[in-house]
């Protein structure tokens, strides 16, 4: 596999395990979040 440069992506597909729930039914409950949970989605915002 070849690709031209950093400039030529145009799209970023993260492949991870099949979760229970997904991020929006996550923030909606009134259950506090881990500390790593916490650090886990601020990572990925902060990638985005």
């Amino acid at each position: 596999m070849t690709f031209g440069g950093v400039h030529d992506f145009t799209h970023v597909c993260i492949v991870t395990d099949l979760f229970e729930t997904d991020l929006g039914a996550l923030l909606k409950t009134k259950q506090n979040l881990t500390k790593q949970c916490i650090f886990f989605l601020y990572q990925v915002l902060h990638g985005v």
